[in-house]
């Protein structure tokens, strides 16, 4: 699907990829940025279909672009934004409508991120260093938006949390704005100073910016936790409107990001778990893809297969549903419903994460390969082939009893990687002439 619908010198692939049968389709075929075009690419790198992602890259050079005049104009910004939703014309201003859909000025934050995951996972310099500026002005326009609170954390206000809503305590009615600097919002901003710091490096640049941003990383506010144990969405436990809503916002820092892993903030991984939990595991197609994506990264295989089960269940395409009953239509194609791809596209990559992840490091730096860290309890048996980790590599795995038996590696260029998996771990040097580890028999 993702072959068919972008390939280089295409435009990305929208909504609804390439099948759409409507003159006025839903959502006008556009790109939604706040979760679903970035999920129609989360599959191209580890399914090694990087290619695949180069109008995505075409794209976001032309809507930074544009978004200069949205964040002169706007914001009295430097750098470039980009909102809720964009289209053929990379129309960067804000949607119409509630501002819980229209108003959302760091979706090129989001975006920037597919440059430094490209880079990691094919360590090609030469796309760093073309794709820097957008990095860049991503993080200009994020320092000036940063405003003080009485404290002297930074943050941002008025801030949404893409399409979630809160219950106003004195009118009872969902609110559309709640206070400051919703965890997206601060997740995004840390992420886009981690990663311009990641790449001036990367690139062996002086980067004057990052005077700015470092002091700006030091005060930026942490999420906070709720009296359940919970993930706050907002500066504030505000009552939620929907429970079960379909977005994952505030749980970006686990996935798609690795702001909070177990070795890295594992109190808000554990609070981030804990909100997950609280959401539930039946929602749209797309909302369930990404639920998979996170229980695995909680490493919990139980509780992906049953999302992965609830995901396969067929929808009648003459039924009226609502946007909480997603699944697949008769022939695979995942319904919101109605019909969009994200979740075809994105279920790859969640798949991908339950039997290989490539994003923790160790103490001295080396890439951490975990294998078959959260294995869904009925796949005691199986193989992957040609899945991309970061740093170059590429891998085969196969299993038996739910333990690694076999694994074939090698690497664009030498790296140092550490195998980690359930009674199995080994230090290699990867490199383009494949090896062939056997672990178990």
């Amino acid at each position: 699907l993702l072959l068919a619908s972008s390939r280089p010198g295409t435009e990305p692939a929208n909504l609804q990829g390439i099948w759409n049968r409507h003159t006025l389709p839903p959502w006008g075929s556009n790109y939604t940025t706040n979760i679903n075009l970035e999920m129609n690419y989360w599959s191209a790198l580890p399914a090694n279909l990087a290619e695949c992602a180069e109008p995505l890259f075409r794209f976001l050079r032309e809507a930074a672009e544009a978004g200069k005049e949205t964040a002169e104009r706007l914001y009295h910004a430097r750098g470039w934004c980009l909102h809720h939703n964009s289209d053929l014309w990379r129309f960067t201003y804000p949607a119409t409508g509630q501002a819980r859909w229209a108003y959302w000025p760091v979706a090129g934050l989001w975006l920037c991120r597919h440059i430094c995951e490209y880079y990691r996972f094919t360590g090609n310099l030469e796309f760093l260093r073309e794709a820097y500026p957008l990095l860049r002005g991503s993080a200009a326009f994020a320092l000036d938006l940063l405003t003080g609170d009485e404290s002297g954390a930074l943050g941002t206000s008025p801030s949404t949390s893409p399409e979630n809503g809160f219950l106003d305590p004195e009118s009872g009615r969902t609110a559309t704005v709640c206070a400051r600097g919703s965890s997206m919002d601060l997740e995004l901003i840390r992420e886009c100073f981690l990663n311009l710091a990641e790449a001036a490096a990367e690139l062996g640049l002086d980067e004057p910016l990052l005077a700015e941003s470092e002091p700006a990383l030091a005060r930026l506010r942490r999420p906070g936790i709720g009296e359940a144990g919970q993930l706050l969405e907002y500066d504030e436990a505000y009552e939620e409107a929907e429970p079960h809503h379909r977005h994952l916002s505030h749980l970006y820092g686990v996935y798609p990001g690795e702001l909070f892993t177990p070795d890295c903030d594992p109190e808000r991984y554990e609070a981030a778990r804990i909100s997950l939990i609280r959401r539930g595991d039946r929602s749209t197609g797309w909302a369930m893809c990404w639920r998979l994506a996170l229980w695995a990264r909680f490493r919990d295989g139980g509780r992906a297969e049953a999302v992965l089960k609830e995901f396969l269940t067929p929808v009648d395409p003459a039924a009226e549903t609502s946007y909480q009953s997603g699944g697949i239509y008769p022939n695979l194609l995942s319904a919101h419903p109605p019909f969009q791809i994200d979740a075809n596209l994105g279920i790859p990559a969640a798949i991908a994460e339950l039997l290989v992840q490539s994003h923790r490091r160790s103490a001295d730096g080396t890439m951490i390969l975990d294998l078959l860290p959260a294995l869904p309890p009925g796949w005691e048996e199986g193989k992957l082939t040609g899945v991309r980790a970061r740093n170059g590599v590429t891998l085969d795995l196969a299993w038996k009893n739910s333990r690694v038996a076999a694994v074939r590696i090698r690497a664009a260029k030498p790296v140092k990687v550490e195998l980690n998996a359930p009674r199995f771990t080994r230090r290699v040097e990867a490199g383009p002439e494949a090896q062939f580890l056997t672990a178990y028999q």
